[in-house]
Formats: structure tokens, C-alpha cells, sequence
């Protein structure tokens, strides 16, 4: 938390670690900037220079984001919910995934629906061209006395896949995000959407032995720290994500994997309206 003073601002905690501002640039309202810092003092200190040069006003601190930057690889993860699917009964699949996640048969049901197409990455210039500098290098360039501003502008996608372990693990994220939309937003999200998702690697709460194999942690001594992937959902797209081009001709991996025949984003959003056409149920899936 922080609070706007004359010519930038004060965090109300002193933060010893990484943290990143978000605020929309004072002369391009439609376009964020971010501004990483080492701790509070030093990121107090870099958004008064900012204002000062011009490049914040007062109006967009009003609305920025202060957050901890979190550390690890940023991935979108594109999905497809289907309303249709969530109405049909799924066997002993559904009893299994409810027993197994503690829930209902009908969220089983909702959960099981929300189909994972692909994950892909962002390439942005010019940072991904700055960090493939020596870092000797990186700290003596002044990049306001060259041509090439420092920015985060999403130039390219790479199409990338998640270790198998970590995949109920983005699941149970995307679940709660889905339930948390048709409880305070009904009906929740229709078709596809994105959740993008950094995964980073932490220390969980001490552990018993038999409680770390719920968590996906085998042989883990009594005593020893333990550390897991843990997914931190930095923002979410509800629509058709940017970055699902990647698989364009080749089809999302993830839904080749479930429908055994090449299927992008575009391709499954068009199979659910057909489905919904011949069910007579178009009004589930369209708003």
C-alpha cells in the first residue's frame, strides 16, 4: 500500500525485496509502464525522477499498482470453458475428480469443462534485447541518450509447454478463478480465456511426510525445509488470448493431445457454437 504525496510517492511499510509499479504513462493513457525496484527507498526514488522528467503525473500514481515482483517464467495459459460440457454428465471421472479435490459433482463437472488448450510466451522488445547484455554492461548504459527506450512491448510469442507434475497445479488456479467468476459474476466466464501466470519456487509452510505427497513432494525428510513450484496469477485475459497464433496451422498441443486432430483456440470456439446450434442451446454460450 502507498499513498500519492507531492512529486511521487510513500509506501506506508518499509519492503526489503523486489517490487514493480504499474502506472499508465502521462503521455499515452492506453499503455502501462512498470518500474522495478530493489526495495521501497529505491523504488520511492526511481518514480520521483520519473515524474520529474514527465514521464508519470499525479493522476496516473492515483492508479498505479505497487506489487511484489515475483521471480520466474511468465507463461499465458489459454483455455477454453465450455458451458455445454459443464451440463453433461462426465461417469466415474466426475466422482473420481470430486472425491479426489474434495468438491461437488457439479463443480466437478464445471472444473472438468474448462479445457486447457496451450501455454505460450511473450518476447518483448526492447527488454529481452537489454537482459542479453553482460550485466557489467547493463549498468553502465544510459538508455535515455540512445535511440531505444526501455519498454516492455509484446513483439513475439513462443509457444512453450509446463512439466506434467505442474499441470493440476495451474488447474487448481484456473478452477478457482472460473468459480470465483460465476459466483460474484454470473454466469461466469463462456468460451475461451487466459490466465497469465508467472511459476515460481518458494517455501511452503513445514510439512509432514505424508502431507508433502498431497502436495506432489516425495521423499521429503521430517525436518527439512520445503520448497515447491507455486503459480502466482499476475492478470488474466478474458477473451481469446494474443499469444495462441503460435499454434496456427499446427493446433494447441493440449487440445491436439484431448481431440487427436489438429484444434487452435479459433477451432474450439467454433466447435462449441456448432454444438450449441445442433443441442438448440446457443443462448449458453453466447451473451
Amino acid at each position: 500500500k502507498f499513498r500519492v504525496v507531492k512529486g511521487g510517492i510513500k509506501l506506508e511499510e518499509k519492503v526489503e525485496q523486489p517490487l514493480i509499479l504499474k502506472a499508465e504513462f502521462a503521455h499515452r493513457k492506453f499503455e502501462r509502464g512498470f518500474i522495478f525496484a530493489a526495495n521501497s527507498a529505491d523504488l520511492e526514488e526511481k518514480v520521483r525522477r520519473e515524474v520529474e522528467a514527465g514521464h508519470l503525473d499525479e493522476e496516473a500514481l492515483k492508479y498505479a499498482r505497487v506489487e511484489e515482483y515475483v521471480p520466474g517464467p511468465h507463461a499465458n495459459v489459454n483455455f477454453c470453458y465450455s458451458p455445454i460440457n459443464a451440463k453433461e454428465e462426465w461417469g466415474d471421472v466426475e466422482k473420481w475428480y470430486a472425491k479426489l479435490y474434495g468438491v461437488s459433482l457439479e463443480e466437478a463437472r464445471s472444473y472438468l469443462a474448462n479445457e486447457l488448450i496451450s501455454i505460450d510466451e511473450r518476447r518483448e522488445t526492447t527488454h529481452d534485447g537489454v537482459i542479453r547484455l553482460p550485466a557489467d554492461v547493463q549498468l553502465k548504459v544510459d538508455w535515455s541518450k540512445t535511440p531505444y527506450p526501455l519498454t516492455f512491448e509484446v513483439t513475439f510469442h513462443g509457444d512453450i509447454s509446463i512439466r506434467e507434475s505442474l499441470l493440476k497445479d495451474v488447474h487448481l488456479v484456473a478452477n478457482a478463478f472460473l468459480k470465483a467468476t460465476q459466483l460474484y459474476e454470473p454466469p461466469g466466464i463462456i468460451g475461451a480465456w487466459c490466465l497469465q501466470t508467472i511459476v515460481t519456487w518458494t517455501k511452503v509452510p513445514r510439512v509432514k511426510v505424508y502431507e508433502g505427497v498431497s502436495l506432489g513432494l516425495y521423499d521429503v525428510p521430517e525436518a527439512a525445509e520445503v520448497y515447491m513450484h507455486i503459480p502466482y496469477t499476475q492478470d488474466v485475459a478474458l477473451r481469446h488470448g494474443g499469444g495462441a497464433n503460435v499454434h496456427l496451422g499446427v493446433g494447441g498441443k493440449y487440445a491436439v493431445a484431448r481431440y487427436q486432430r489438429r484444434v487452435s483456440v479459433g477451432d474450439r470456439i467454433a466447435l462449441e457454437v456448432r454444438r450449441a446450434l445442433k443441442k438448440n442451446l446457443l443462448a449458453e454460450v453466447v451473451t
